[in-house]
């Protein structure tokens, strides 16, 4: 929706939405996972966020790997292949915790 339309998304109408997409395009659609941890998606799952390539999605995950938990979304601008433009697009898709 984002990057087709560059329509911002409140956080608030993401179960609305991830509710009908779950409902509409089946059990295995990656968007009801919404907002995705991303200190336990794989690369598949983050691959699937708006504006991360496959090649960003697992640099995410060797940099959780070999440091540990991310602590708060802004610390991804340490991942190789992130920047704040990516990372403000993805923001209100992602969470650090549960």
């Amino acid at each position: 929706m984002i990057t087709l339309n560059q329509a911002p998304v409140a956080r608030e109408d993401v179960p609305t939405i991830v509710s009908y997409l779950a409902k509409n395009f089946g059990s295995n659609n990656p968007i009801k996972q919404l907002p995705m941890n991303i200190n336990k998606s794989s690369v598949k799952m983050l691959a699937t966020l708006p504006g991360i390539s496959v090649e960003t999605a697992q640099a995410v995950v060797e940099y959780r790997q070999t440091s540990g938990p991310f602590t708060s979304v802004d610390a991804l601008l340490k991942v190789k292949g992130m920047n704040a433009a990516k990372q403000k697009r993805i923001k209100p898709y992602i969470t650090t915790t549960d």
